[in-house]
């Protein structure tokens, strides 16, 4: 088998592994979940809007966000407006949340670092002078938790050729 892909520089999506491997999703989950992520933030979440976009029927698009949600990928949260109608929020996460899940107990993969608010203690560092000094920034003011992942970023920029200036 040949896997012939694309120069991704324009109109992609950059999305987790994580769902896509994990193999107590169906395939119309997965498909579902990664077209959701395609979408832009701001897109307005509702079963009619998603099945605009699909060949699925309403009652399929409806079963995949109930397996969505059921696996931690999908929060639907009921609303009643002024007038008593009733609506649905949808929070929609690439790697599955619980109520139960602490964030410590998780492996980093799984982390929910959107959700982490940054208390800086110190003085903030105005003027970096390289890169190595944005590791030091990062060891002594950011969460434990995101720290691998700020590097990670670091490495990104640095390999592009557009490393960070913090001034």
């Amino acid at each position: 088998m040949s896997v012939i892909r694309i120069e991704k520089n324009r109109n992609y999506t950059v999305i987790h592994n994580e769902f896509l491997r994990n193999k107590e999703l169906s395939l119309k989950a997965k498909g579902l979940l990664a077209m959701c992520l395609s979408l832009p933030d701001d897109w307005n979440y509702n079963i009619r809007g998603l099945v605009s976009l699909c060949k699925e029927s309403l009652t399929s698009v409806r079963s995949s966000l109930k397996e969505l949600e059921e696996h931690g990928y999908v929060v639907i949260t009921k609303l009643q407006d002024e007038k008593g109608r009733f609506t649905y929020n949808y929070t929609i996460y690439e790697v599955p949340v619980t109520e139960n899940t602490a964030l410590d107990n998780q492996p980093l993969e799984r982390q929910q670092t959107e959700n982490v608010n940054l208390q800086i203690t110190k003085e903030p560092i105005t003027k970096k002078e390289n890169t190595n000094d944005l590791y030091i920034y990062i060891e002594e003011q950011a969460p434990p938790a995101i720290q691998p992942l700020l590097k990670d970023y670091l490495e990104m920029r640095k390999e592009k050729g557009t490393p960070l200036d913090m001034r």
